[in-house]
């Protein structure tokens, strides 16, 4: 996967979030409500002895990397000994992150894709506000699709990257519904697209009658446009979107004209849909993808497989050993070769000449001058999963090394 929001999410939860005494009674009345028991004691510790901060220490893979299956990406201990439930009490917060790095992986992929085929990035676009199941999930999809893929409707993802984004003038039913006479309304949006200085617009073609569209308006558009200086996209929305789109370079073949499909688009269909369109010999270049919710509403926390798990406690490395959930032991520290391949050791080994991954993302213990959050600049991310794009054959997964493959041969002859 593309590993992103883990950082950000860290110290939303452990800087952001300083524990009172008014959290700890609304937690109890809430706990007692459904007949559960809450640890008071504890964080009315963490609130006298620790000024409300978590005492933990969070190291992680920064965001932006290609983290291969099988990888400790994060690690968290405590701090002070004598406060080691906290290491668990946020698991599932921190856990949420998988949807941003979903998110960032399927655009990668995506990506990828376009490159592949030597296709612009822009010819996927995102239509994705409308469809997002919340504000959280906008920013946090919105922003992993800025990570690689520049063609998107998501003004308000501006406002937290430094991604150059892009679109063009569109068309909306409700617009076109104003106008007694419907190729009025497009020949006004050539207009207006031309006086204000762009050189594209979207025009919707099913809001009242795609076949007559195509009969009677698609060539009087094309030609207009063309006098214009301008080129329409058309945008079949519904019935045989493809077949429409053959009927319209039937056509309109001498204006070469260029389309967009947006209705229950996502990337498996989009694939299919080029399939299509190469065995018609119709050039790619001249198809874009609106993708709204179909660019995530396929992923859950499985995608991606992340789980949690204890390594090592009460002074002893620990492991899981279930079928396709087997996890490392120990305290260990992920690191990188020359090569770029990534490998997991010890953390007491001697591991001069790799590059170390793991980040002291978050600190905290009883002495506030050694308290540190450290998250990186979204551009940082983005320029570092950027590099991944040139990179030919992606480890596909981590390298134990013999001593932590030593360690789990003997924690599971012990078991036995």
């Amino acid at each position: 996967m593309i590993l992103y929001g883990l950082n950000k999410i860290i110290a939303n939860v452990f800087d952001n979030m300083r524990i009172t005494t008014d959290h700890i009674l609304e937690a109890e009345r809430y706990a007692n409500e459904m007949n559960l028991w809450f640890p008071s004691k504890l964080f009315y510790r963490i609130v006298d002895d620790l000024d409300g901060y978590m005492p933990v220490k969070i190291q992680a893979i920064a965001d932006g990397n290609w983290i291969p299956r099988g990888t400790p990406f994060c690690q968290i201990r405590n701090t002070v000994v004598g406060f080691g439930e906290c290491v668990t009490w946020w698991e599932a917060m921190l856990m949420h992150a998988w949807f941003p790095s979903a998110c960032a992986t399927e655009a990668f992929h995506m990506r990828k894709y376009l490159d592949s085929k030597k296709l612009s990035a822009n010819r996927f676009h995102s239509f994705g506000f409308r469809g997002h199941r919340s504000l959280e999930d906008a920013y946090w999809a919105g922003t992993a699709w800025n990570l690689f893929l520049p063609g998107t409707d998501d003004l308000h993802t501006k406002k937290y990257t430094t991604a150059y984004i892009s679109s063009i003038p569109a068309l909306a039913h409700k617009v076109v519904e104003q106008f007694d006479n419907e190729l009025e309304c497009y020949l006004r949006a050539i207009d207006q697209t031309a006086i204000h200085g762009k050189k594209y617009v979207s025009l919707v073609i099913d809001t009242f009658d795609t076949d007559n569209f195509i009969e009677n308006y698609a060539e009087k558009i094309s030609n207009y446009a063309a006098s214009k200086g301008i080129t329409p996209v058309f945008r079949p929305d519904s019935g045989d979107k493809l077949n429409q789109v053959v009927s319209i370079l039937r056509k309109c073949d001498k204006w070469n004209p260029i389309f967009i499909i947006g209705d229950e688009m996502n990337f498996e269909k989009a694939k299919e849909y080029d399939r299509f369109l190469e065995a018609q010999n119709i050039q790619l270049q001249n198809m874009n993808y609106g993708i709204g919710g179909g660019f995530y509403s396929h992923l859950t926390r499985e995608t991606l497989g992340w789980a949690m798990k204890t390594a090592y406690s009460n002074g002893k490395n620990r492991m899981k050993f279930s079928e396709n959930k087997q996890s490392i032991p120990g305290k260990v520290k992920v690191v990188k070769d020359h090569q770029g391949q990534v490998s997991v050791f010890p953390e007491n080994m001697n591991t001069q000449g790799y590059l170390l991954m793991y980040v002291n993302v978050y600190y905290h213990n009883k002495d506030p001058a050694a308290h540190c959050c450290i998250t990186d600049m979204w551009s940082t991310i983005q320029n570092r999963a950027l590099g991944y794009l040139n990179v030919g054959e992606l480890q596909k997964e981590i390298i134990l090394s013999n001593q932590i493959q030593d360690e789990i041969d003997c924690i599971r002859e012990n078991m036995v």
